[in-house]
């Protein structure tokens, strides 16, 4: 029995609950501002999704907090679930079949649970620290060595609420271009790093601003056997991360070596 075993089964659930009530219900949509002159999107069913996930957690966890992407925070204690109801709202709405749910238990500033759901592809994948990560039961070992100029980077959306990301992001992406097989930008942090944990793609890339776009797809990642660059994510707020060590050293080599990083 894993030490996390009740919240994984109640994480599990409520995912798959949330996800069959927004695939089988009809949507309304109103625009979210922005600063930055890009639009987001939210949904009714976004909304209720989210509701859905924190009452059945809340049910069973009377004292924990949650930080979710529509409805906020609320902080009771340390102990929190980091929750996105449809991550990829945009393509949700839009009918790409690109997005799905994401949910995280976290203890102070460390992962331990992490539950994320692709409807469209029918993908269920389930991580604990320390005990690996599965797609719909079967254990994920991304680890591979691959040419870069062979390998897909996936990168996260251009920041909607930091100009200094979108920029830096736009530089780092013009560096790299040439150095790796194709880059895809598909919308969705949930699918990034499902795809990347799967080994389907060899490098992951993004700048941290959310918790709920980054806190599951991290612990996937990590147990399925990414490797980041622990110096970058702290000094420049970036996440990148590899397939093996020998290709982070290799893209390292190039982002070290270009100006593309401004105050």
């Amino acid at each position: 029995m894993s030490a996390f075993e009740e919240e994984t089964k109640i994480a599990v659930q409520a995912v798959l609950d949330a996800a069959h009530f927004y695939m089988m219900h009809e949507n309304k949509v109103r625009i979210k501002p922005s600063e930055l002159g890009s639009y987001d999107l939210v949904s009714s069913n976004d909304e209720t999704a989210e509701r859905m996930i924190i009452d059945a957690i809340r049910k069973a966890f009377p004292e924990d907090s949650f930080v979710c992407e529509e409805s906020g925070k609320s902080i009771r204690n340390d102990r929190k679930w980091i929750v996105d109801p449809i991550d990829g709202t945009i393509n949700y709405v839009h009918g790409l079949p690109i997005f799905g749910t994401q949910v995280a238990l976290v203890e102070g500033e460390e992962p331990l649970v992490s539950v994320m759901y692709l409807p469209t592809n029918g993908e269920l994948y389930v991580a604990e620290k320390g005990k690996g990560a599965t797609r719909n039961g079967e254990l994920l070992n991304m680890r591979h060595i691959a040419p870069m100029k062979h390998s897909l980077l996936s990168i996260g959306d251009y920041s909607k609420g930091r100009k200094d990301f979108r920029e830096n992001q736009s530089r780092l992406m013009d560096a790299l271009r040439d150095h790796v097989g194709r880059i895809k930008m598909v919308g969705s942090s949930c699918f990034d790093f499902t795809m990347f944990s799967s080994g389907r793609t060899e490098y992951h890339t993004r700048f941290v601003r959310n918790p709920w776009d980054f806190v599951p797809g991290f612990l996937m990642a990590r147990e399925s056997g990414a490797v980041y660059d622990e110096d970058l994510f702290k000094k420049r707020e970036l996440y990148m991360a590899a397939c093996s060590e020998e290709n982070l050293q290799e893209i390292m080599n190039v982002i070290n070596t270009v100006d593309w990083y401004q105050e």
